[in-house]
């Protein structure tokens, strides 16, 4: 089977890794690595404690979390993790502790949560790191460094690549070049790929800051949830902080205001954070849904699209990307994982 796929972010990448396993399948990847989300993104994996009430986003949350952990057994590697666990800063810990025992008693992955006081997290956080008087560790969440990870697949893959723009031609073609089965992973910009189809997806810009040496993190050190839309991560040993949320934006560039706001959110847990403390700024775009879930459809029988991840991408796009691999190769042949509603003719 001749098959393509366009863009090589994580979905991209999974898919890639478990369809090019059969040396029946000739697997040619299309991408150009233009703000591309995955790339520029170091992700939080710990859907246990999200405040989201979407049951079908959390189903894929927490299925895609072990299907992280079974990537990295069947690719014996686990460079592209971090696992410290997560450390949660909230003033409703009761809440969300409740919230997490009941997720525990299903998901053993995630470890058993548990209530830190202060002296407990000292070991754990470096000084400049204003520490509350208690905090939930969930001792299964961890991190996540995206371009690593593509990285990894990539050279453990044995795909085709092609750096270049790609385009939908024919009923099943990339640029001219015919294929059995095609599938769009192009993340933010899978809207204006599919420009001739009613997609049910929006481009969504994110900002990533990474600070300088000065913020170095220690080798235990846990990830950092703070009240908010921010996350406190690492990032070759130093702080990463994300991300922003833009739906409405103008270009591609860098943005102070954003920053600006970035910083102040971090402020109450790293409170000498400056803006000249910035070392990079990473971005990336996302594809969002109307409804905030990821989905699998289909725009004809041979040609699939993964989209909507959002900035849960590297949680759910594993599930998913492994979903529809399954599917590709008949080994699943449930076709209640495609959601017809995602897209229409314009």
């Amino acid at each position: 089977m001749k098959i393509g796929i366009i863009g090589y972010g994580i979905v991209g990448a999974i898919l890639g890794y478990y369809l090019s396993k059969d040396s029946e399948h000739e697997v040619h990847v299309y991408d150009i690595d233009t703000y591309q989300g995955t790339k520029n993104a170091v992700g939080i994996i710990c859907p246990w404690v999200s405040q989201r009430r979407n049951k079908t986003w959390y189903h894929i949350a927490k299925e895609g979390v072990k299907c992280l952990h079974e990537l990295s057994c069947d690719m014996n590697d686990s460079s592209f993790m971090i696992q410290n666990g997560v450390l949660l800063f909230h003033e409703n810990l009761d809440r969300f502790y409740t919230i997490a025992l009941d997720h525990a008693k299903e998901e053993p992955i995630m470890g058993i949560p548990q209530i830190l006081n202060q002296k407990a997290m000292t070991s754990l956080l470096p000084p400049y790191i204003k520490i509350p008087n208690q905090a939930l560790f969930i001792p299964g969440g961890f991190q996540i460094e995206g371009a690593t990870l593509l990285e990894r697949l990539k050279q453990k893959s044995q795909i085709q690549f092609h750096q270049q723009w790609a385009h939908l031609t024919g009923d099943c073609g990339i640029n001219g070049t015919d294929f059995d089965t095609i599938c769009v992973c192009a993340g933010g910009f899978t809207s204006d790929l599919l420009d001739s189809f009613d997609i049910d997806s929006t481009m969504q810009k994110g900002m990533m800051l990474t600070l300088n040496d000065t913020y170095q993190t220690l080798p235990n050190q846990p990830v950092i949830m703070p009240q908010g839309e921010i996350d406190i991560l690492s990032r070759n040993q130093v702080i990463a902080i994300g991300a922003s949320h833009q739906d409405v934006f103008d270009s591609f560039d860098v943005e102070t205001d954003v920053i600006e706001k970035l910083l102040l959110q971090t402020k109450t847990t790293i409170p000498s954070i400056k803006m000249d403390a910035i070392d990079s700024v990473m971005v990336g775009v996302r594809s969002v849904s109307k409804d905030k879930t990821p989905y699998i459809t289909q725009l004809n029988k041979n040609v699939f699209v993964i989209a909507g991840l959002g900035s849960s991408g590297l949680t759910t796009g594993p599930y998913l990307a492994y979903k529809l691999s399954q599917f590709i190769l008949k080994q699943d042949s449930d076709p209640s994982i495609f959601d017809a509603r995602r897209v229409g003719e314009k």
